[in-house]
């Protein structure tokens, strides 16, 4: 296609079993691709429910941005109510919205895909997300979201990987991420 690319399968899935203590999934090396895409699913969780959450790195993962330069918006539909959350100054990016996470029942889980573009000529990197998620009553959620992570000390310097975690530090649980990248060439 006259401007276009194609998605390319990078690697084979991260995949996690229920009942997993794992607490981080990182992908490295992200710098060969103008935009990237990572496709969730089988996401349930192994304790408490808490969010899927993303934070970044520009030193390969060696640490991952944890202070205030993230922001996020969310909504959340559950039948016939909304909710919106979100907000500036986070510490990470939450994935779904308060109050509507992915339980730790047999039939609850959460399906996502996050389309993630590293900004290394303004220190702005961006996410945005839609996905499903089932609750403990068997309810469906549909999520939409965006996110940012706004760091002005990082101007030139790419974000170059990605951490998928709980909030709260807690197991992810249950989970299967696939990442695809394109190149716009």
């Amino acid at each position: 296609e006259a401007g276009g690319g194609a998605w390319t399968v990078i690697g084979s899935p991260s995949e996690l079993t229920h009942g997993s203590s794992t607490v981080n999934i990182d992908f490295t090396n992200l710098t060969s691709y103008r935009q990237y895409i990572f496709v969730v699913d089988n996401e349930r969780s192994s304790g408490q429910a808490y969010h899927l959450a993303m934070r970044f790195s520009n030193d390969n993962g060696t640490s991952f941005t944890s202070s205030s330069n993230y922001g996020c918006a969310n909504r959340t539909q559950q039948k016939t109510s909304e909710t919106m959350t979100g907000g500036e100054g986070l510490s990470e990016i939450n994935i779904g919205a308060v109050g509507m996470t992915s339980g730790q029942d047999s039939y609850s889980s959460g399906t996502y895909v996050i389309w993630f573009t590293p900004n290394p000529s303004t220190g702005w990197s961006s996410v945005h997300w839609s996905g499903f998620n089932s609750g403990g009553s068997g309810d469906c959620q549909h999520i939409d979201g965006s996110g940012f992570l706004k760091d002005v000390s990082a101007v030139g310097t790419a974000v170059n990987a990605v951490q998928f975690r709980r909030e709260g530090n807690s197991a992810i649980g249950q989970i299967r991420i696939s990442l695809y990248g394109l190149s716009h060439t």
